[in-house]
Parts: C-alpha cells; structure tokens; sequence
C-alpha cells in the first residue's frame, strides 16, 4: 500500500499554484510554494472568471474578494481612427461569460487575493529550482541557492516556459505550440477621461486597446500584434519596450501617446500567444498545472478558469488516492477533454456564444470533506486505510 504523500513543493506563485496550495492545506497537505520572482509579480493583462470557474472560487471562499477587486467595464467599442464608434460588445451579454465578461479582474490582483487566502502556506520568493531527481517515493529539489530538500511531490505551476517542465518532460520541440500572435499590457493614464468603458481600434492585422482601472483614475493599454519571427521570450523590460515602439509604428488614433507614456512605472509585460500541448502531464511524482501543462493561448479567454478548475480537480484527486500515480490519472483524465476543446476553441477562433457555452461545458467533480481527508491521512500513516481503486501539428 502506498504511503499517501504529505509535503508537496508547488513551483510558481501566479494563479494555479496558489489555488491548489489553498485546497492542499484545507485537506491536510503541507504545501509550499517557491517562486523566483522577488516578490508577487505587478502588472499583467486582465483574467475573467466565467462558467464553473466562479463556482470554483466560491467553494474556495474568494468569490466575494474577486467580486470587490473587479474591473468595472460595461462595454467595450471598436472605433476607427478618427474615435468614431463601429461596434460595441456588452460585458452582460450571453450572461456574462461572453468575450467581455462581467468578472474581469487584474491578474495581479487575483495573485495577491490567492496569496492572501493561503496565510498559512509557506511562500519563498527569489528561489529557483534548477534540478529535480524524482524518486520511488519522494522528489529531491535542488535551487539556485544550493539548498536541497526531499518533498513527497513537485508541482510545476511555473507558467508556459516551465522550469519544471524542462527538468523533468525535456526540451520536447513540439510542447509549445505558437499562435503566430505577440501581445504588450502597460499601465497609462487615462487621458481619455473614460469611465467603465474600454476602446479598441484595428489598424489591418494589429489592435490596440486601453480600459479604465483603480475606479477611472488610471488606464491599462494593451497592443497586440503579428509575431513575425520575434523570439518567443520571456523578454527584459527594454527590450519588450523596443519591440513595442518598432511593432506599433505607424498605427493612427491614440496609440503614439499610449506608447510614448510607456515608463519605468508603466509594468510593460510582452508575452507571445502559445499553447502547451503534452501527451501527459505527470512523470513519476512530479505534476504539471495550469499553463505549464495547458496553456490554452489568451486567445481561449479560458486560461484562468483552466488554472483554478485544474488545481481544484487536482487537489480533490490526491485528497482521495493514496497513490499518486493513481490521482495523477484522475485528475488528467478528468480534466483533458475539457482542455482539449479549449485549446480547439482558441484555434478555430473564439466568439461570444462560444466561449460562454465552453465556460459551463464541465462538471465540476464534489468536494473532498476536509475533516474526512484529515482522518485519512493519519490512518494511512498507521496502515489502516487500504488501497483505492487543438493542437496543431
């Protein structure tokens, strides 16, 4: 009989490994979570909470601090580059889970809602982990300190250019998938005087955006544009800086004085539009989560719903299987068809009435009773709990 596990190291601080840290501790786990950023990360586009992922963060108890924190925008409208409007899209359209949904929250704020949430977790900021040794019955860690620690299981929720993922899956070419899109988010101020309403313009195969946030008294911008043989990232702040100016040039309406005002205060985060496509998600004792597994690509509208349904689905499959190898299976099974059409969505192009219907397309599995998984930690430890029984080529 497998010794259910107990330590669980979660690499990657942004919205998966967070969450599952929150589930892991509420069932009995000792989670800790490593991070090689300094500090929770600034800055970020906008994540939207839709379908059965705002149930999610109901039973995690955060529904109501995401609702509080949320971007007010009632609609967005595209114009043309005099300002003159072409279209506009409702936030309460298809319910709120359309492309602009009603529960749309910064991704920096959603961290530190998460972190906050997990008080009782050990967080290391600054670490980095640069080699795993997985074992028969636990996963020794090295990090770039030179520290080494032996933990039952490893968690990569590091984002799409996973560490761990290249320590423990390899350099699989075929991983990361492109979409052939690159995109820039930047805080500016809101020249515009808007007030919960955001603009969009299309200049040919590039847009730009800006929307009101901190209550109207700033503005996030956004630009997104053909990748064009750029380099995938992750990129240093002058050099995403650069390829902003050089992308952008030419482009009419607001966007000269959105990317002028770009500034060491402006959080520019360049990012290219991928997916993460992976025959499995496990080896051994090590597990992925979120965008280091799945990515669906921005493009989806479903990354964030994906990250907080995964470590939900994760955390409840090791709740119950003493081993493993066995909760892995669950979760991936569980979890892959659902990330499959995704990721099939965000290929085939995503609208409205799509994305909403996706966002409700899975059943979430029952909660684990907490008091119930306690107890069975401890009996496993004494013996007295038996076994349990879109891609693009």
């Amino acid at each position: 009989m497998p010794r259910r596990p107990s330590t669980v190291l979660i690499v990657g601080a942004g919205i998966a490994g967070p969450a599952l840290a929150l589930w892991l501790q509420r069932y009995g786990f000792r989670p800790t979570v490593v991070e090689r950023a300094p500090q929770l990360r600034r800055g970020g586009h906008a994540v939207d909470l839709r379908g059965v992922s705002r149930a999610v963060a109901a039973r995690m108890g955060v529904l109501e601090a995401v609702r509080a924190a949320r971007l007010v925008t009632v609609d967005v409208t595209l114009v043309d580059g005099d300002g003159a409007p072409i279209e506009t899209m409702r936030a309460d359209d298809f319910g709120g889970d359309g492309q602009l949904s009603d529960l749309e929250i910064l991704r920096s704020d959603l961290a530190g809602i998460l972190h906050d949430a997990t008080a009782g977790v050990g967080y290391r900021f600054g670490e980095q982990v640069v080699a795993i040794e997985p074992g028969a019955d636990g996963v020794d860690v090295t990090f770039g300190s030179g520290a080494r620690e032996r933990h039952d299981l490893v968690v990569g929720a590091d984002g799409q250019h996973s560490q761990v993922r290249r320590l423990v899956f390899g350099e699989s070419p075929d991983a990361v998938r492109p979409m052939g899109v690159h995109a820039a988010w930047w805080r500016t101020a809101n020249h515009l005087g808007l007030q919960d309403r955001a603009l969009e313009h299309a200049d040919g195969d590039r847009m730009v955006g800006i929307r009101p946030v901190d209550g109207n008294r700033s503005a996030a911008a956004f630009l997104g544009f053909p990748s064009d043989g750029l380099p995938p990232g992750p990129y240093e702040p002058e050099e995403a800086l650069r390829i902003v100016r050089e992308r952008s040039a030419g482009m009419g309406w607001e966007v000269p004085r959105l990317v002028a005002a770009i500034d060491d205060t402006s959080d520019l985060f360049l990012e290219e539009f991928s997916q993460v496509v992976l025959d499995t998600w496990a080896r051994g004792r090590v597990v992925l989560l979120g965008d280091a597994a799945f990515c669906p690509s921005p493009l989806s509208g479903q990354g964030t719903a994906l990250a907080l349904v995964g470590a939900y689905v994760l955390a409840g499959a090791l709740a119950t299987e003493p081993d493993p190898a066995a909760a892995f299976a669950t979760y991936e099974r569980t979890l892959r068809p659902w990330v499959e059409r995704t990721q099939a969505l965000a290929c085939d192009g995503a609208d409205g009435p799509s994305i909403a219907a996706l966002a409700n397309d899975f059943t979430l599995p029952e909660p684990v009773a907490a008091p119930a998984m306690t107890r069975a930690i401890g009996e496993t430890a004494t013996g007295r709990v038996g076994d349990r029984g879109c891609s693009r080529s």
